[in-house]
């Protein structure tokens, strides 16, 4: 309201660390802020970094200088949403295991934040963690048009709490892939197979 720009237009984004705050807009009380209950109509979080924890143990942290439960706080996956809009994940299928299985962590733990059709966050071949946002700037692309449908069916989805729209197929677009390739991806991630510490992503 401050900025004068409605809840009922807005979708927040953002990429890698970006995506990790458009998760944590998802995650705040924003009623215990002063604002309404529900100040999005959705949001797209590309490659982000949902559950810090395992970045406490690596190298990488000798800069974020994180705690276990510093690290929980922040982690959008160990907390619940707060908002009642689709947020949309996605990922390169380039990227390193660990962003991928970071973008499962997130759909696994928030169901209710699934946009409307959507079987998993949506993996973009061809693309890993720098190349995957020139998909937003394709009209052909799935990423493209998921996110599209944010601003065409968010606000239904929100008036209807809890129902989803029937899904729209696009012949010719990629769907996202199964639990059974996020398995695949995930096996190797450091939590998984307890491997020496290192930075993860």
């Amino acid at each position: 309201a401050t900025h004068r720009v409605p809840a009922k237009r807005m979708i927040v984004g953002g990429h890698s660390a970006g995506g990790h705050l458009t998760a944590m807009m998802f995650a705040t009380d924003w009623k215990a802020r002063g604002s309404p209950d529900h100040p999005v109509l959705g949001g797209v979080s590309i490659s982000g970094v949902f559950d810090l924890e395992p970045r406490v143990d690596v190298s990488c942290n000798s800069d974020l200088c994180l705690a276990h439960q510093g690290a929980g706080d922040l982690s959008p996956a160990l907390l619940g949403p707060r908002v009642d809009a689709p947020l949309l994940l996605a990922a390169g299928e380039g990227e390193t295991q660990e962003f991928v299985r970071q973008s499962y962590a997130l759909w696994e733990s928030w169901p209710g934040c699934r946009p409307a059709g959507s079987t998993g966050p949506l993996l973009v071949p061809d693309r890993h963690h720098f190349s995957v946002l020139s998909e937003l700037a394709d009209p052909r692309t799935e990423l493209f048009s998921s996110t599209m449908d944010l601003f065409l069916r968010g606000r239904s989805v929100r008036s209807a709490r809890g129902t989803r729209p029937r899904p729209v197929d696009r012949p010719g677009c990629r769907r996202p892939v199964s639990r059974a390739a996020h398995a695949a991806h995930g096996a190797d991630s450091p939590r998984a197979t307890g491997s020496p510490a290192r930075c993860p992503l």
